[in-house]
């Protein structure tokens, strides 16, 4: 009963039936709270960039981000006029999944991300072609033909 109650999904399934769940744990994340956001990494305004560049702050150890793998982050989304910061994953202690393949999550990022390995944190400025668009993403502030910086902390790989 605890893992549906009195409202299976159906298939099968019965109220009060035992079910039981095979997992197959990937990462194990640290908690992390808005403070740790790397707030203070000095990126410099972009305007007009024309394609992807990084700069690691910190170079990491561990396993590395490449095609096919599935990157788990933390990230700081920033306006690149301005330096706004518009997302934070530390904020809401809920780390990106992002899959290192063509047609997944923002070009920019998998472009970005690519090569650095888990503990390592990498500014990433990017202009509105491989970020969300020439149109911007008004959901989180970023106007329209407006550079996107991403400070990402990569905290895992799978």
């Amino acid at each position: 009963a605890l893992a549906y109650g009195n409202t299976p999904p159906g298939g099968g399934l019965q109220a009060g039936d035992a079910v039981t769940f095979t997992m197959e744990v990937r990462a194990v994340i640290a908690p992390v709270t808005a403070e740790d956001a790397p707030i203070d990494v000095v990126a410099a305004p972009s305007v007009g960039a024309t394609e992807v560049a990084t700069t690691d702050i910190t170079v990491g150890a561990g396993a590395l981000v490449e095609e096919g793998v599935t990157a788990v982050l933390h990230l700081l989304l920033v306006r690149g006029d301005n330096l706004a910061v518009l997302v934070s994953t530390w904020a809401d202690n809920d780390p990106l999944q992002v899959i290192m393949a063509e047609g997944n999550s923002l070009p920019g990022v998998r472009e970005g991300i690519a090569g650095a390995r888990v503990g390592g944190t990498r500014v990433i400025t990017m202009p509105p072609d491989d970020a969300f668009g020439p149109a911007g993403e008004q959901s989180i502030g970023l106007p329209a033909g407006t550079d996107l910086i991403v400070v990402g902390n990569v905290v895992g790989v799978y």
